[in-house]
């Protein structure tokens, strides 16, 4: 068990390191979030991540990364508009003024965009 924990933390450790050494090329904003994805769905493949980014009016986000996410879902929440009830991640960009989002899923019944 601790050789299993040793090796997701190192792998970890690797993905932050490629991640900073990305930015420090000053590499496009999309790779670094694409790369990101790719290293989060590499230690959970059960897991599909994305990344939306706000709009400049601070109203709706779009998918800006995630390579696994499935294009049919990405269409369907372009533009995703920011308020209480507005799916998992618009929620959470509504409530997320407080910083405390894991405290919320409960009261928003909601499990992802943690």
């Amino acid at each position: 068990m601790n050789a299993d924990i040793n090796e997701r933390a190192q792998r970890l450790l690797s993905a932050e390191e490629q991640t900073l050494e990305m930015i420090a090329q000053g590499a496009a904003l999309n790779d670094v979030l694409n790369n990101l994805c790719d290293m989060i769905d590499a230690q959970a493949p059960e897991t599909i991540s994305t990344v939306l980014l706000m709009d400049p009016d601070g109203k709706r986000l779009r998918p800006a990364a995630g390579h696994r996410v499935p294009v049919g879902w990405a269409h369907a929440i372009t533009p995703l508009e920011i308020g209480p009830c507005m799916g998992s991640c618009g929620t959470a960009a509504y409530a997320s003024g407080d910083f405390k989002w894991a405290t919320h899923i409960n009261s928003f019944k909601l499990g992802t965009c943690q």
